[in-house]
This record gives C-alpha cells, structure tokens and sequence, in this order.
C-alpha cells in the first residue's frame, strides 16, 4: 500500500532527512504517512489545532496500519511538539507569517539538529526575511506546481547568525533564483502581475506605492521571465 503525493507534498517530502518527523497543521497526514509507507522516516507526530484535521489524519493512519509509528496531537503550533524529539519539521499550508509566528513562540527550535522545511501559502518574502534576520539559514528551495498552482517550498535550519538577503532573493528564494527553473519564471511573472495591479489601484486612490514600485523594479531587472 502506498500514498501517492502531488508536486506540493513532493516536495516538501524530498527535503525530509529521515528519523522521526513533526508535521505541524498536518490535516490528511499525507506526508508523514506516504513517508512512513517508504521507508523514509522511522515515526512522526502530526499535530493540528482543530479536531477535524486529527480525525482525517487519524483515518489516513490507521487505513495504513500505521499507528503504532504515528502520534497524533491536538495542540497550538508547535507547543510540546519537542517532547516528541522530532529531527525534521515541516509546517505546510499556512501563510508565511503564521509560520513565522509559529516559530518564534517556541524557543526550543532554536538548534541546529533542527530541520525545518517549511511551505508558505502566502508572505512567502516576509517569511524569508523573518528566517535570515532570526538566525535561520535557508539551506535550499524547491518549487513544484500542484493543481495550477505554484509552490515554494523552503529548507532552513538554526545556525544562531542572520544572513542578507536582497530583495529579489526575498521575493522569491536566493536558491530558486540561481536555478532560474521555469517555475520560478512564471512565479516571477505572477508577482509582476500582482504588483502592478496594486500600483495601479493605489495610484488611483493616492495612496503610498513605493514599495510595490521596488518590487516591481527587482523582479523586471532579473529578467527571469526572458530566459
């Protein structure tokens, strides 16, 4: 038996290490579970806030077999999720300052045996500057597209030294830049789009565009959508 995993969950499961893995906000248990069914990790903790989610996962677990290598936790983030000595964290599905809220109330995270791979739904550049400026180094970037759909999904780990970012870099990823993938590109075009319909509104209502303008005036210099 086996759970088949789309281009997001992919890719969120091609940054795991393997050992034991918290999947924060966890909903079907997909990862863990397609994890658990390839050899590729040894137990995970799914944790969610609400009991829907835990119930789903519950179902994806025991459909599986899998509950003896799986505990499933109703709790806020990532609170007691270090009783379970996980070595890979992964908090999917969110908007990226949830994300960054998430870690910053838990101080157990800062350490470097830590892996946290981590996909934004939305402020994926506020979540990357939260990382760099927190002490997180961002070891690599995947980018997969999922139901028309595209998805970044970022690796970093706790290294106790901020690190500088330019402002491309935080819009879309330093290692998804120097890769200059086609995704990446379109993902690049999308932003364009977004900017330049909030220039245009705000313009309109006499309102403060600068830093829509700066955006707009990193990602047209990269040129990514011309490779």
């Amino acid at each position: 038996m086996s759970q088949k995993l789309d281009g997001r969950l992919s890719c969120a499961a091609a940054l795991v290490r393997g050992g034991r893995l918290a999947d924060v906000g966890t909903d079907h248990a997909y990862l863990p579970v397609s994890l658990l069914l390839d050899g590729r990790i040894e137990y995970a903790v799914a944790s969610d806030i609400n009991s829907g989610p835990l119930a789903r996962a519950r179902e994806t677990v025991q459909r599986n077999g899998l509950a003896d290598k799986v505990d499933l936790v109703l709790t806020d983030g990532l609170h007691g999720i270090d009783a379970y000595c996980p070595d890979d964290i992964a908090i999917l599905g969110m908007g990226g300052e949830l994300i960054a809220s998430i870690l910053d109330a838990a101080e157990w995270v800062k350490h470097e045996k830590y892996r946290f791979i981590l996909q934004p739904m939305t402020k994926r550049a506020e979540l990357r500057e939260y990382l760099i400026t927190h002490g997180f180094f961002i070891e690599n970037e995947l980018v997969a597209e999922a139901e028309g759909r595209i998805y970044q999904t970022v690796c970093a780990s706790y290294v106790g030294k901020n690190t500088s970012y330019s402002l491309p870099e935080l819009l879309l990823g330093r290692h998804n830049i120097e890769r200059g993938d086609g995704l990446t590109a379109r993902y690049a075009a999308q932003l364009e789009a977004t900017y330049t319909a909030i220039v245009r509104n705000k313009s309109r209502a006499g309102a403060d565009a600068r830093a829509e303008l700066a955006a707009l005036d990193a990602l047209r210099q990269l040129n990514l959508t011309e490779r």
